[in-house]
């Protein structure tokens, strides 16, 4: 079984016109920094009746036909309240971006207080174990996350490749002087006389 986990949020889903409604109306509250606003503000945030604010990744829609296509099941990874999963599945189907075979996996209301880094290392150790995967692919716009699973999954013992959007999926690999180099610090470029 080949299994590709992908994060919603920032790699198929741009949902940063809804988060900014709800941060304009935790602007207006009356106590614009209390914990009520702040409170309203993931409520507001986090309201199934405003997906229909999200718009879709450029690509997104395509570069997950091409994984499916590749032989990759896709489970979806959201720490999405599960408050959410019918607004995100209509979601994911009228933009093109759900077949019949994916699975979404959201934060179940049990999971609420745990860290959402940890919750996703656990969903994909999870999930590798449950559909004894052979390759793996996981996409995720936060490193945090990223690093989560690939600790996880590599100390259960299984190989996969990380990225951190849809198109590094199958973009051809870049040399250290395209992507830079970490480790290195930026060195001024020489003069060419």
């Amino acid at each position: 079984m080949k299994l590709a986990f992908i994060d919603l949020d920032g790699v198929v889903v741009n949902a940063s016109v809804r988060f900014q409604r709800a941060e304009d109306l935790r602007k207006a509250h009356p106590f614009p920094t209390s914990k009520e606003a702040y409170n309203q503000y993931w409520r507001d945030a986090l309201d199934p009746a405003y997906c229909h604010l999200d718009t879709l990744i450029e690509g997104a829609a395509e570069h997950l036909e091409n994984l499916r296509r590749d032989g990759y099941g896709i489970i979806y990874l959201s720490s999405r309240p599960e408050s959410m999963r019918k607004a995100t599945a209509t979601w994911l189907r009228e933009h093109g971006a759900w077949n019949d075979s994916d699975l979404l996996v959201l934060k179940a209301p049990s999971f609420q207080f745990q860290k959402t880094i940890a919750w996703y290392g656990w969903q994909a150790e999870t999930f590798a174990c449950a559909y004894e995967a052979r390759e793996l692919v996981v996409v995720s716009d936060k490193q945090a996350n990223l690093d989560s699973m690939r600790t996880v999954l590599t100390r259960a013992g299984f190989q996969a490749r990380f990225h951190k959007s849809l198109a590094d999926v199958f973009a051809p690999a870049q040399g250290p002087d395209e992507q830079g180099d970490p480790f290195l610090p930026a060195f001024p470029e020489e003069d060419a006389e």
